[in-house]
């Protein structure tokens, strides 16, 4: 009899867990695809970013930015707002970007914000045919709209080098 009721009791006990371990396993599934899809998102955001960047569309580059964002470069003052980043960037109307990559090396969620990290290198020419690349480090903001978009709200960049090239 008793040897009855330990096997029922390990058997009760191991339908439990079982059961249990597939609540935990689900929930931690649906955890990770509730923050994965977001910051595929956000990458996809920068990648749709880099591409305008490249392809010269600075008034197309504006809109990835809220309405009160800010572009800032080392100490430089922030350029603030959508519409003055879009007069910032048309002001380099003249160069051409040869080539420019981004990398985020880390996305981090808080609520309806992301914070990116990574590195960027740029090669442009200047209107008198001089070579200049630089490279270095950014940090985004991006907000999440009701739209379901993600808009930059900061985007800072420091260089770690420049240089002259033809």
């Amino acid at each position: 009899m008793i040897r009855t009721f330990r096997a029922a009791a390990i058997g009760l006990l191991l339908s439990l867990l079982s059961g249990c371990a597939f609540v935990v396993l689900h929930g931690i599934r649906h955890a990770y695809k509730a923050y994965v899809k977001p910051v595929n998102e956000v990458e996809a955001a920068l990648a749709q970013y880099r591409n305008l960047v490249l392809g010269m569309h600075p008034d197309k580059v504006a809109l990835m930015f809220d309405a009160t964002a800010e572009l800032s470069f080392e100490d430089q003052p922030a350029v603030v707002g959508q519409a003055a980043i879009s007069a910032y960037l048309n002001s380099f109307v003249g160069y051409e970007v040869l080539e420019y990559d981004l990398a985020a090396t880390g996305t981090t969620l808080k609520g309806e914000t992301a914070i990116q990290l990574g590195n960027y290198r740029q090669k442009v020419e200047a209107p008198g045919g001089e070579v200049v690349a630089v490279r270095g480090t950014f940090e985004a903001r991006w907000s999440h709209q009701a739209d379901g978009s993600w808009l930059i709200s900061r985007l800072h960049t420091a260089s770690g080098s420049a240089g002259t090239g033809s």
